[in-house]
């Protein structure tokens, strides 16, 4: 029980201020692909400036950024190609 009630003080006290925070970054920055956004602005701004960000952790986020990017590249290269492909050849 008493494990229970930490977690949720801790949910209460120190996560959902950190969500809350970041969601008003990212709606405040208007980026033009939130996640992206969200990345950068953790990159950017540490959740606690006792406890920043470690090297591990960035380059984690980094690696999730890249990734993302190649998978959204790859994503509209697709829908490129399907554009192309059901567009109807001049006769």
């Amino acid at each position: 029980m008493k494990s229970q009630k930490r977690t949720l003080e801790y949910l209460r006290e120190d996560v959902k201020p950190f969500l809350d925070k970041l969601v008003v970054d990212v709606c405040m920055q208007k980026p033009d692909d939130p996640v992206i956004g969200l990345v950068q602005i953790l990159l950017e701004k540490p959740h606690s400036e006792t406890k920043p960000l470690t090297t591990e952790e960035i380059e984690e986020l980094e690696t999730l950024r890249e990734e993302y990017s190649k998978l959204r590249n790859q994503s509209e290269e697709a829908e490129s190609s399907e554009l192309a492909l059901s567009r109807p050849s001049p006769a």
